[in-house]
């Protein structure tokens, strides 16, 4: 009975029509409006039939097969949905590109009604100035990352997270058209390649005056197969050879962080046009502690460094990792990988065809700008950023792959590119997105509990003017979750510099690892910046910026009275902390020096 009820609705939206000649008398574009309209039709139709079998057939159906139909017509309508505005923007959108902007349909744009010309500009300018917004709104410390924050935020927050939200779809609808248009010059220029080459470039005034329309309908099956097979071979051939890791904001960073901070430390011989050492940076997996012979690494007494990265699971089908999108990543000269998925030797993770460096390491370590970024990932930007290459993360062979592990890129960037644009991103697939290591938990502290650290140093020089300790609050939370071990943290005597409260340069924690079976506890040293009293008089000076010391973490270019400021608040404060004079009047501070002295004692 659906069948013959299906088969009458056809018949009445099509055989009537036709037979009135209704769809003759339309001031549309026939072609076009049913390449537009024509599937959605047909799906309706199967959409209506299948509400009404449900229907009839209720008292036999059960819930698993409501359900199946369910998920089945929210498909259908997904289908019906992205058909019409796909071939809408294809088909029209091109035609309100070139209004707008002049280009093809010259004449329709003499003959359309003025105020219609200038609503279609509007829109097509829309389109296009939402991309930048998106970009530059998208990256701002200024907009909020999740709905929480949103709520927390002032005016200017709200309106700059709503920006980008509406932006980022606007201008996927405008890229849309663009490339329609796109394709018609193409095609246009293959069909007229011979006259161009015979005659003048005066003769192209042939270009402005073509329809769009007549384009599509004009363009045969072997016309458009032959170009689709063509830029598909040229795309293959493209990310085949092109690096996806190397053509990124990512090589510029690593470029700049090298020499800052490594090259600060080599005896250089520098090239002399670009002024880069290649011997600034090193293997990861030379980067032990340096030891006299017959002493191991682990008795040399000297910082082990593991930078902390973040494992992009943007598309995880994991439930529970829902809000977060991403696990801890973690590399180190001996290891690199995750205690969930497991670690592989530095020597060998990512060493083919180049060797994973410590400066691309603390690089990928500190890539706060990329479209995967953990709980940060906003679908509205994640397109975008890939397409304008605004990338500072990096792609490695993945851990768990013995087939994978080694390699530093991936040899064909298709798949990886599409993941990334869609946050298709998880932990099975060849290759795995590395980013900030903020992008999970910004202190470093998840890692070092995990490793049964019994005395932890925590600096946060997060930007936090207001004092919200959102990155201790995450760290303290995801601790306790995954690991089970509970931190508590006394008073904390830290506050805007508009409270005029008294600050302390720390406050001090326990972590309870006896809740976990452990014999001893471990101990929390969490120190923040903040403008106490006493501090040296250039720093004062230089704290009449009230930003001071919470600017934001997007300058990259400090001047030297900046970067000096910093560095001698940090020294004063560490000072501070460590003397008698100043701990000693401490609610804590007391019970807890002794430790202090005899821990810095083993790096004396």
């Amino acid at each position: 009975s659906t069948g013959v009820i299906g088969g009458a609705v056809l018949w009445l939206l099509l055989i009537p029509g036709k037979m009135l000649g209704i769809y003759d008398k339309l001031p549309i574009d026939r072609p076009g409006i049913f390449a537009v309209l024509d599937g959605p039709l047909l799906m309706s139709v199967f959409m209506l039939m299948a509400i009404l079998s449900i229907g009839i057939g209720s008292r036999s159906i059960d819930d698993e097969d409501r359900e199946w139909w369910a998920r089945a017509g929210a498909w259908v309508l997904l289908a019906i949905v992205v058909w019409a505005l796909l071939n809408s923007l294809v088909i029209y959108g091109p035609r309100l590109v070139a209004f707008a902007l002049g280009g093809f349909g010259r004449e329709e744009r003499l003959d359309l009604n003025r105020g219609l010309s200038w609503l279609t500009s509007v829109v097509v300018y829309i389109g296009l100035i939402s991309g930048f917004i998106t970009i530059l709104f998208g990256l701002s410390s200024k907009t909020p990352a999740t709905v929480k924050a949103v709520e927390k935020s002032g005016k200017v927050a709200t309106v700059m997270d709503y920006a980008v939200k509406f932006a980022a779809p606007l201008f996927a609808l405008f890229l849309v058209m663009v490339l329609s248009l796109t394709t018609d010059l193409v095609i246009l220029l293959i069909r007229h390649v011979p006259r161009i080459a015979m005659q003048s470039l005066r003769d192209w005034q042939f270009l402005p005056d073509a329809r769009h329309l007549s384009t599509v309908q004009d363009s045969s099956i072997s016309e458009i197969s032959g170009l689709f097979v063509a830029l598909l071979a040229i795309g293959y051939e493209m990310a085949r050879r092109i690096n996806i890791n190397e053509f990124s904001l990512h090589s510029l960073y690593r470029n700049r962080l090298v020499r800052a901070y490594l090259g600060a430390s080599n005896d250089r011989d520098p090239q002399l046009f670009t002024g880069f050492d290649p011997d600034d940076d090193l293997r990861l997996s030379e980067s032990l502690p340096k030891t006299t012979p017959g002493q191991s690494a682990a008795s040399a007494n000297r910082p082990f460094h593991i930078l902390n990265m973040t494992w992009n699971l943007v598309g995880g089908k994991n439930l529970a990792w829902q809000y977060r999108k991403a696990v801890s990543f973690t590399a180190s000269a001996l290891h690199c990988g995750n205690a969930r998925y497991g670690y592989r030797g530095s020597k060998y993770y990512g060493s083919n065809p180049n060797p994973l460096t410590l400066g691309t390491a603390l690089t990928i370590s500190g890539a706060a700008a990329s479209p995967n970024m953990g709980y940060y990932s906003s679908p509205a930007i994640t397109f975008l950023m890939t397409l304008f290459n605004v990338r500072l993360g990096w792609w490695l062979g993945n851990p768990r792959r013995d087939d994978y592990y080694f390699r530093s890129s991936p040899r064909l960037a298709v798949a990886p590119m599409f993941e990334e644009a869609f946050g298709w991103t998880d932990d099975e697939k060849r290759y795995v997105y590395l980013s900030d290591g903020g992008h999970f938990e910004n202190l470093g502290l998840y890692e070092m509990v995990r490793r049964r650290c019994h005395f932890i140093f925590v600096v946060d020089a997060s930007r936090d003017p207001d004092y919200k300790f959102e990155n201790l609050g995450n760290a303290i939370r995801t601790v306790r979750v995954d690991l089970g071990v509970p931190i508590e943290i006394g008073n904390i005597f830290m506050y805007p510099r508009e409270a005029s409260k008294p600050n302390a340069y720390c406050a001090l924690g326990q972590i309870r690892y006896t809740r976990v079976n452990e014999a001893l506890d471990g101990h929390l040293i969490y120190i923040k910046p903040v403008i106490a009293e006493g501090e040296p008089t250039d720093v004062f000076n230089y704290a009449q910026n009230r930003d001071f010391p919470h600017e934001a973490t997007s300058d990259q270019f400090f001047s030297e009275q900046q970067f000096e400021s910093y560095r001698m608040l940090g020294l004063h404060a560490t000072e501070q902390i460590f003397s008698e004079d100043w701990l000693k009047d401490k609610d804590g501070f007391s019970g807890l020096k002794a430790q202090i002295k005899e821990f810095l004692k083993s790096f004396q």
